[in-house]
C-alpha cells in the first residue's frame, strides 16, 4: 500500500508539473503575443510538451500538449477569452502544433529511456567491477593455501595427524576455489550473455 501510495503521488506530482509548463507556457505566449501574436504560442508550447516529456515521460507531455490546445481555442482563436470552433487557418495551426509536440514527446520519451538504460547499463558495470576485484581478491586466499598445503604435504616425515590436517585443507580450500571460479564464470557468462542482447537490440534499431 505505501509503495503503491508513493507511486501515486510521484505520477500526481508529475502531471501537475505538466500543468504548471502549460500555465507558464501560456503566460509567455501571452507576452510574445503583442509582437509575434500567434506564432509565439507556436514557439513556446513545443518546448513546453518537449520538456516535460523529458522530464516527466509522455503521459504528463500529452496532458501538456491538450492543455495547450485548449489555451489556443480559448486564447488565441477569434473570438478571444471564448471557446469557439476554429476555422481552417486556425485549426491548420492547431494540427501543426499537436503533430510537433506529438513527434517531439516520442523522441523525448524514446531519448528518456536510453538514458536510463545507459545509467543502468553503468550501475550494473560498476557492480560487476566490484564484484570481479573482490573475487580476484578472494583467489588468492585459497591460492595460498594450496600451494603451502600441497608443499608441506610433499614433505617426508610428516606425522599422520599432520598429514590428515594438511589433506582436510587441500580439500577445504579445493572446494572454495571452485566455488569462486564458478561464480567467476557465471560472472562472464552473463556479461557476454548482455553484450549479445544489446548488439541485437542496436541491429534491430540500424
Amino acid at each position: 500500500p505505501d509503495r503503491a501510495m508513493r507511486l501515486w503521488m510521484d505520477n500526481f506530482i508529475d502531471y501537475l508539473a505538466a500543468v504548471a509548463i502549460a500555465v507558464g507556457c501560456t503566460i509567455v505566449s501571452l507576452v510574445g503575443a503583442t509582437a509575434l501574436e500567434n506564432a509565439a504560442f507556436l514557439l513556446v508550447f513545443p518546448v513546453g510538451v518537449l520538456c516535460a516529456a523529458a522530464r516527466f515521460g509522455l503521459g504528463p507531455s500529452i496532458l501538456t500538449a491538450f492543455s495547450g490546445a485548449v489555451v489556443f481555442d480559448f486564447v488565441f482563436v477569434p473570438p478571444a477569452w471564448a471557446f469557439a470552433v476554429p476555422g481552417f487557418k486556425d485549426g491548420l495551426t492547431l494540427a501543426v502544433m499537436a503533430a510537433v509536440a506529438a513527434v517531439a514527446s516520442i523522441l523525448a520519451g524514446q531519448l528518456r529511456k536510453q538514458a536510463r538504460r545507459a545509467s543502468r547499463r553503468a550501475d550494473i558495470e560498476q557492480l560487476r567491477n566490484a564484484l570481479l576485484s573482490s573475487l580476484s581478491h578472494d583467489l588468492r586466499t585459497p591460492l595460498t593455501t594450496l600451494v603451502g598445503a600441497s608443499a608441506a604435504l610433499c614433505e617426508d616425515g610428516l606425522e599422520p595427524g599432520q598429514r590428515t590436517q594438511f589433506s582436510r585443507m587441500v580439500a577445504d580450500e579445493s572446494v572454495r576455489l571452485n566455488r569462486l571460479v564458478h561464480a567467476l564464470l557465471e560472472l562472464t557468462r552473463l556479461r557476454s550473455e548482455e553484450r549479445r542482447v544489446g548488439k541485437e537490440c542496436r541491429s534491430r534499431w540500424s
